[in-house]
């Protein structure tokens, strides 16, 4: 999977999942907490095992998933 950070403003989302060639859009003006969790959304969009997911299903699993990694202290380190 790639990772580009763009305006989604047109699409109105903070994060879109392009199943060509595994690349999640992101918006670049989110906060670390909130980039997370969109991060680990669109990334389920591209597993194959959770594909099949509803969308409602993925912003369950994702906003778990994210609390849980906050909680433990994953933050992005930048170069």
């Amino acid at each position: 999977m790639k990772v580009v950070e763009r305006k989604l403003g047109r699409e109105r989302a903070y994060g879109q999942a392009i199943l060509k060639g595994a690349i999640i859009e992101i918006t670049p003006t989110q906060s670390e907490r909130e980039r997370i969790d969109t991060l680990i959304h669109e990334a389920m969009h591209l597993i194959p095992q959770t594909k099949t997911l509803d969308e409602a299903a993925v912003v369950k699993a994702s906003n778990s998933l994210s609390h849980l990694m906050w909680q433990q202290g994953y933050r992005r380190t930048l170069q």
